[in-house]
Formats: structure tokens, C-alpha cells, sequence
């Protein structure tokens, strides 16, 4: 009997196509952050650094059920977060350095932080229905800013190497003033301060998030030359043309348009003559197609803010020549982007 050729068409409908393995990659993307999440929230990963490396042991230390327990370390094993030998668990490198409670990188803060937005997210179907948005705490506002830590004062880790290589983007050496606009973690102030040793830092951020802030500067013995400054002291009572440098690190995004291109107005006037502006923030291409993160970060400052949102490259030159800056050189430091302007 002869075999019959199925039509090409069908054939071609499951054969000619794109492998769909990127988009099971992302839908299946909340499982890992869940997993992670739970990770962090029982504490393993500083359990692990502890001792506790078997998981009976762990389930001991972390009030936890053993059979369940196992195969949420198997899932931690499939993430490369931890490695097994036999029935004994150790961190990977990135684990250790970042995910264990009182180490110089931990970051599990600012992760839980990230991940209270689940509802916020389960929401996005209807509120892009609607444009109507339950935002729980507006990042765009001092008041949400401060009520939220773990977002803006917990990422010390992940800014100073950053803020390190674009402090000696700044030549020559400074003297004189440094303006931190909104200084976060504190990382940029003291990168600045460090790289520059003949120049004193004002630090600025809302009174809720400077003990931070301090807590790092302490650490680094800088207490005499970073000087923190509440924002309830505004921008137009400090004098003109005060300052060497000022730093806009990653502020803009959460004010929006309007609010950013006056800081930037109001940058112009403190920076002395010849003085130097850096402005790093997420910035998509031109065409607003990428990279991913920055449209991700778009799309959560919808959610999160009534203001906020990215701003492309284009746009901070426009804004940035309307103002009064001068020689405007774009840096990339890894995968950030880093304006560097004069007055």
C-alpha cells in the first residue's frame, strides 16, 4: 500500500516555524521569582552560609516541612543559585555574594521589595482596560519614595560599581562642592568622594531614607565629607553656581517629563561655571524597542506612579541643550547608559 504525503501546509505549521522556547521562558518567568522570593523569605540562603547545609538541617533552621523543602532546593539547584555534593548544599557564587543576610552585597531587601508588586501585576489585564491604576505607593512623590527602602536605599551593591567607574569619567580631579540630587544608597555620593578626595558631597534624599544612607557613609569613614541634607530644604534655597558637580542618578525616571526637565533647569543654575553634570537612568533606543529592561522599567513606573517613565537619549540631549549644557558626551558603563554634560 502506498504511503501517503501529508499536505505541506500541515506540515509546514509545526516543522517551518520558530522553536516557542522563549516565550515558555517567559511565561513561566513568575515561577523563578517566586521561587527566589521564597528563598529569601525563609532565609536558606544565609542558612546555607551558616551551617546548614543538608536539608534536614535546613528544614530544622527554617521551620520547614522536609519533603517540600527538597524540592524547592532541587528548583534553587535548576536556577544556579545553589550546588549539591551528595546530600550537601553549598551557594554559588552569586548567591553567596548577594543573597546572604549581612554581607556587603546583600540585595535580598530590595529583591522583596520588588516582588510586592505581585498584585500590582496580576492587575495589568484590566488596568490597561481601564488606564485606571490602584497605585499603592506612588514612587513619583516624596511621600511614596520614602515609604519604600527597599527599593531606592537597598541597591548599594548594584549602583556602586557604576557610580565607581563614572566618577572617574570626571576630569580633572574635582575641588570644591558636589551635589547628590537624590542620593539613594548613598553610592554615588561616595564613589564621588572617594575618587575625588578634595571635595565635599552633599548627599540629598527625603528624611526617611538618609539613616541609610549614613549607615553607609559610616562605613567608608566619610562622615566628615559627605554631609547629608534633607529634601525639605528645596533646591532654589541653595545658592547658585555652588557646585563643581552635580549627580542626577536615576531620578529622572520617577519624576517624569515636566518635573525632570526643571531639576535639570535647576541643576544649570547651582553648577559653577565649567562645572560638570552626570545623568545616568535606564534609556530605551530612539524607537522605543529595547533594550527589554528598560521597557519593563517603563511598564512599572505605569504602574507604580502617576509621573514616572523612561526617557530615551534623544530626549535628555534636548532637554539637557535647551537648559544650557554644553559638550554632552554619552558613556555606556556595562549595559548603563551615562550622560556627562557641561555648563
Amino acid at each position: 500500500m502506498a504511503i501517503q504525503t501529508p499536505n505541506q501546509e500541515l506540515l509546514a505549521a509545526y516543522l517551518q516555524i520558530p522553536i516557542a522556547a522563549p516565550l515558555l521562558d517567559i511565561n513561566f518567568g513568575f515561577a523563578r521569582a517566586r521561587v527566589l522570593d521564597t528563598a529569601i523569605e525563609l532565609r536558606l540562603f544565609t542558612h546555607i552560609a551558616a551551617g546548614a547545609q543538608t536539608c534536614s538541617a535546613l528544614a530544622n533552621a527554617a521551620d520547614c516541612n522536609v519533603q517540600a523543602l527538597q524540592i524547592l532546593l532541587e528548583a534553587l539547584l535548576g536556577l544556579e543559585l545553589l550546588q549539591r555534593k551528595r546530600d550537601t548544599y553549598s551557594l554559588t557564587a552569586l548567591a553567596a555574594t548577594y543573597l546572604v543576610e549581612g554581607q556587603p552585597g546583600y540585595i535580598g531587601t530590595h529583591l522583596r521589595a520588588v516582588i510586592e508588586q505581585w498584585d500590582t501585576w496580576g492587575n495589568l489585564t484590566q488596568i490597561i482596560r481601564t488606564g485606571d491604576r490602584q497605585i499603592k505607593r506612588d514612587w513619583s512623590s516624596p511621600e511614596g519614595r520614602a515609604s519604600d527602602p527597599g527599593m531606592f536605599t537597598h541597591l548599594f551593591p548594584l549602583v556602586f560599581p557604576a557610580a565607581w567607574q563614572a566618577a572617574s569619567q570626571v576630569e580633572p580631579a574635582l575641588q570644591g562642592r558636589v551635589l547628590d540630587i537624590s542620593a539613594g544608597s548613598g553610592a554615588w555620593s561616595i564613589a564621588t568622594a572617594l575618587r575625588h578626595p578634595q571635595v565635599e558631597v552633599i548627599a540629598r534624599d527625603e528624611p526617611a531614607l538618609l539613616e541609610d544612607v549614613y549607615k553607609q557613609v559610616t562605613r567608608f569613614g566619610l562622615e566628615e565629607r559627605v554631609l547629608l541634607q534633607s529634601t525639605q530644604v528645596e533646591l532654589r534655597a541653595l545658592p547658585s553656581e555652588s557646585f563643581s558637580l552635580v549627580i542626577v542618578g536615576h531620578v529622572c525616571r520617577f519624576k517624569g517629563a515636566r518635573k525632570s526637565q526643571a531639576l535639570l533647569r535647576e541643576c544649570y543654575r547651582l553648577l559653577q561655571p565649567g562645572g560638570k553634570l552626570i545623568l545616568a537612568d535606564v534609556m530605551p533606543n530612539d524607537e522605543r524597542t529595547g533594550p527589554s529592561a528598560a521597557l519593563m522599567i517603563g511598564l512599572s513606573l505605569f504602574l507604580n506612579s502617576q509621573e514616572g517613565g523612561v526617557f530615551t537619549g534623544t530626549q535628555y540631549h534636548t532637554w539637557l541643550r535647551a537648559t544650557g549644557f554644553e559638550q554632552i558626551k554619552e558613556l555606556r558603563l556595562g549595559p548603563l547608559p551615562l550622560l556627562l554634560a557641561s555648563r
